[in-house]
């Protein structure tokens, strides 16, 4: 009897647990909870489903997610998670060959996009998608921390940092040439290593729609105008032309930057190092700055790669003080030029009334007529028939006037006349020369314009005591 409860017992069990476990004896498959259908191994759960391999010392769990948060934090319902149950334990993902490739992968895809993330066996991830990071989240390469040599990225929601040490480097082309250089002390090149003395440093020309230089009398001491002496400096500088060649770059070869993956780089780099890929020459007008530093040593300075600086913005001062300096000496000239100018007047005035006078003129003994041809001079108008009774003492213009080296004062004198003199004055009537006249009739006399400076004079004819008339000569330089 106790034979029969048994065996019904062991058969109850056996009925009870095996009907949880089904083999499909033709095809090998394995379901558990349910049948099999295709799969080679089928677990079925109505209440979180879930696959453990266990050790000793760790457990792997696989689970279907029922519900928000099962399993993980952050897992959605119907999420497949894969975790381990322990405090210190990792999850490691191999690719069983050691050849380094490229060719071996873990790969992520999808029944719309295929395969679109791969991580490769020679250390590479290939994307074919976006990468998206939660704000406040980092990207780092090199150093974890914000220690050492590091490139981070970063957004707090606010603003967006680039993080780096020692310097953030950009390359171009298929030649991988640097072209632009950020150091992590604020400094900035643009085709060269920048100066250590200089925020901005750039090998080429700039173009922008306008600068501003801050130049606020706040920031500034000790300010004083500028003397006489500093401005007449400007008239020792001299101008040149000259073409200008670009300063070495600076650059390291790509070999010391950067792993050479190709004998053809390799070779580039030594045939055509970055100082010969971004030489540049132009043709320039300007000054030279060892010449400058002679005159305005306030305006040049030498960068720390050993070449000089010239602020050419701080010559603009020094140019307008000279111009102006410049306009108060034309408008010293011009009043000078004006006075002068109302003295002439004055003085023509003054002898177009001598000629007005009552006064008669000084005329030659009656003698038979004369005949002279008729003179072009517009001041000595006379008739083709003249008479000694008629004709009186005549002063012309002096030709050439202007002049720089000599001129001729014409002259008429009647046989009358006993005393007779040349007088030359300047413009404030002080008389410089007098020239005695002992001819009579047509006579001249020449000027050599060595005998005074450049400028304006008056010349007089005094015939008798008498001034016949006066008239104005220009010497030039």
């Amino acid at each position: 009897m106790k034979k029969i409860l048994f065996l019904t017992t062991f058969v109850l069990c056996s009925f009870l647990s095996f009907s949880q476990l089904r083999v499909d004896t033709q095809t090998g498959n394995v379901g558990i909870g349910a049948d099999p259908n295709n799969a080679a191994l089928r677990v079925f759960k109505t209440e979180l489903p879930s696959f453990i391999l266990e050790s000793s010392s760790s457990r792997l769990q696989i689970g279907v997610a029922q519900r928000n948060d099962d399993f993980s934090m952050g897992a959605l319902a119907g999420d497949v998670v894969y975790r381990t149950l322990g405090s210190s334990h990792n999850q490691i993902f191999s690719i069983p060959n050691n050849l380094s490739d490229g060719r071996s992968y873990i790969g992520f895809a999808d029944g719309r996009n295929g395969l679109w993330a791969r991580f490769t066996n020679n250390r590479t991830l290939v994307m074919n998608g976006d990468i998206h990071l939660s704000l406040h989240r980092n990207i780092r390469i090199g150093a974890t921390g914000d220690q050492g040599n590091r490139l981070r990225l970063h957004h707090n929601n606010v603003n967006a940092w680039i993080d780096f040490s020692p310097n953030l480097i950009f390359r171009g082309g298929n030649n991988l040439v640097e072209t632009m250089r950020l150091t992590s002390d604020g400094r900035v090149g643009i085709g060269r290593i920048p100066a250590s003395n200089v925020s901005l440093d750039v090998v080429g020309n700039v173009l922008v729609n306008g600068v501003g230089i801050i130049s606020d009398e706040r920031l500034k001491t000790e300010i004083q105008p500028l003397t006489e002496s500093k401005v007449s400096r400007l008239y020792l500088l001299q101008g040149k032309s000259y073409m200008k060649t670009s300063r070495s770059t600076g650059f390291e070869t790509m070999a010391d930057t950067l792993q050479v993956f190709s004998a053809e780089e390799q070779e580039f780099v030594e045939r055509f190092p970055p100082e010969e890929q971004r030489r540049i020459e132009a043709s320039e007008f300007g000054f030279l700055a060892q010449e400058l530093k002679e005159v305005f040593p306030e305006l040049v300075e030498q960068a720390s790669d050993g070449y000089y600086l010239i602020n050419y913005i701080g010559l603009i001062p020094v140019i307008i003080e000279a111009l102006k300096e410049q306009r108060q000496d034309l408008e010293e000239h011009r009043s000078k030029f004006e006075q002068q100018q109302k003295l002439i007047e004055n003085l023509q005035r003054e002898v177009a009334e001598l000629r007005r006078a009552d006064s008669p003129p000084v005329v030659l003994p009656v003698d038979p007529p004369i005949f002279r041809p008729l003179s072009a001079d517009a001041d000595n108008s006379v008739s083709a028939f003249e008479t000694d009774e008629t004709r009186t003492a005549v002063l012309h213009q002096n030709v050439p006037n202007p002049f720089s080296q000599s001129t001729q004062i014409g002259f008429y004198l009647p046989e009358t006349v006993r005393n007779a003199s040349l007088n030359i004055f300047d413009l404030t009537g002080k008389q410089l020369m007098q020239i005695p006249l002992t001819q009579r009739s047509e006579g001249v006399e020449i000027i050599q314009g060595s005998q005074f400076s450049a400028g304006i004079y008056l010349y007089a004819l005094i015939a008798d005591g008498r001034e016949v008339d006066v008239k104005r000569m220009i010497l030039t330089q």
